[in-house]
């Protein structure tokens, strides 16, 4: 397994680093400055290593399962790790410098949000194997 170290200055250089979120709208906007349906992408989020760590948790659960029941050609794997801690922490901190209005119109604050209490839906995080 690959192993994932941060330190907080490195974390705060990589956020600043990151390049531009590009938002995908599902439907459109019903008003101009609305925040819909939408899909945030950030190339190079997350890095090789983290990437790697990710696809060997979600192997390793697949690998757990054994030959109890068929698997399907999709899967969705909940991947509860250290790499997914590392990757919230980085997405937080991303959207309290770079996008605070969106972090006040969904949590109520604009700073902090590490400091939230964190509740997933059903099955995630997760990683989707095909």
């Amino acid at each position: 397994a690959a192993a994932v170290t941060v330190n907080a200055a490195a974390a705060a250089a990589a956020v600043l680093a990151l390049g531009p979120c590009v938002e995908l709208l599902l439907r459109p906007r019903l008003f101009e400055g609305a925040l819909g349906h939408s899909v945030f992408t950030l190339d190079a989020f997350a890095s090789d290593v983290e990437c790697e760590a990710l696809i060997a948790a979600a192997q390793r659960l697949l690998v757990s399962y054994g030959d109890r029941t068929p698997q399907p050609d999709r899967c969705r794997l909940s991947i509860v790790s250290k790499i997914e801690g590392f990757l919230l922490r980085r997405l937080l901190s991303f959207v309290e410098k770079r996008m605070p209005e969106l972090a006040e119109s969904l949590f109520g604050q604009k700073i902090n949000l590490a400091d939230m209490s964190v509740t997933y839906s059903p099955g995630e995080p997760a990683v989707n194997v095909y």
